[in-house]
């Protein structure tokens, strides 16, 4: 093991899949990485959260066009053997009401003006496509170039292909700056010394962030879930998402026709098959619940919904209920880009649910921008210094 005294190229913070993505392609450059973890890789959202590479499900513009990015960087992972986990498989949207019909209709053609293929069905359609389906089902889409990567398993495959250093359990207690220039980290084990440090530690990002200067207001937004039994009429061909869905994590705005779930646990119904024949469901998504405990009035509800809207669902056992946390960021935005002032410094967070579809493609990304590289996207958006409150501490 290197020694703290040792300067490295680039060092990491955070071994969920932005950040060990990242590591894995800076790495390739021949650059020494150190990546750094207060726990162990997937100990955040990577490792509770839901299977989906989805571009279907996301909001419209800068978001869409970077999940398309993060499905064709999964495909050459996968062609390249670093990626075994990954396999395509369509997403199908569904619409019980009529005003779920009209939200499904103005984030179909979303789906189109980024390029993206999507068909339209009826309910009766949708039903042929996949039997059990619920009567009440209106309308429903089907995005049929999509795919399925369980988070840890892709955080092995390229943990297992990586060049980078990974160091764990490490906590970072603060950022090292030397005039305007990143020089390292401070850790429970030492300092460690680097010129380029990346920031992407999730939740951990709020505490080590605020000192320089920001107000990134990165909060947890649970997320509850369950998985059942393994039964055989559970093999769908892909993952069915209600409308709400896209209302409940802002993919849409709501058509204000809010149920009782909805208003407390913004419930936006997911049942995604696993490849053991398995069926993960879900989810919640609840502001300011920094706990991971299961509510059972929370699983009760999303057991409910499931059911209404995929009757087969009540045939078999509940296996497992679990929690986690996304890193969810005020504006409803990742933070990707270079920090305004400090030279060297870094930062990709805040990507709440969507890091599983877009990690490999903002690892990529963050290696593109530390080289100098032309990204072919406008990332303003995202960019950090829309948090940034001015002046630096000395």
């Amino acid at each position: 093991m290197k020694t703290t005294n040792e300067p490295w190229d680039v060092i990491v913070i955070g071994a969920g899949i932005v950040g060990v993505a990242a590591s894995y392609f800076i790495g390739e450059t021949g650059a020494r990485v150190l990546t750094l973890d207060e726990k162990h890789p997937c100990a955040g959202t990577t490792g509770s959260c839901d299977a989906a590479v989805s571009v279907a499900t996301k909001k419209p513009g800068l978001m869409m066009r970077l999940a398309t990015g993060g499905i064709e960087t999964y495909r050459r992972l996968t062609a390249a053997g670093v990626v075994k986990s990954f396999h395509e498989r369509p997403t199908f949207l569904v619409a019980m009401t009529a005003e779920e019909a009209e939200v499904l209709d103005r984030h179909t053609e979303a789906l189109r003006a980024a390029g993206v293929t999507v068909e339209q069905k009826t309910g009766d359609a949708m039903r042929q496509l996949i039997p059990g389906l619920a009567d009440c089902v209106v309308a429903g889409a089907v995005a049929p170039n999509e795919g399925h990567a369980v988070g840890y398993m892709v955080v092995d495959d390229l943990l297992r292909h990586s060049r980078a250093t990974l160091l764990r359990p490490v906590r970072v207690d603060h950022i090292l700056i030397g005039g305007s220039q990143v020089v390292g980290v401070a850790t429970d084990r030492g300092e460690y010394y680097a010129h380029t440090v990346v920031l992407a530690a999730g939740l951990g990002s709020q505490i080590l962030a605020d000192p320089l200067y920001f107000d990134l207001t990165i909060r947890p937004r649970k997320g509850q879930l369950v998985v059942t039994e393994r039964r055989a009429p559970y093999r769908l061909p892909g993952s069915i998402i209600s409308a709400r869905y896209l209302l409940s994590k802002g993919s849409q705005k709501t058509d204000g026709t809010e149920s009782e779930a909805w208003g407390r646990y913004r419930l936006g119904t997911v049942l995604a098959p696993l490849d053991t024949g398995q069926l993960l469901i879900g989810a919640t998504r609840e502001d300011g619940r920094g706990e991971t405990a299961v509510d059972y009035q929370a699983i009760s509800a999303i057991l409910r919904e499931a059911v209404k809207l995929y009757p087969p669902a009540a045939e078999g056992r509940l296996l497992r209920a679990f929690a986690g946390l996304r890193a969810a960021v005020g504006d409803g935005l990742p933070i990707l880009g270079p920090h305004p002032t400090v030279d060297g410094l870094w930062l990709a967070t805040g990507f709440e649910g969507d890091g599983i579809g877009l990690g490999p493609q903002v690892g990529r990304i963050v290696h593109q921008l530390i080289a100098g590289e032309p990204i072919g996207e406008d990332l303003s958006p995202l960019a950090p210094k829309r948090f940034y409150r001015g002046g630096m501490k000395v």
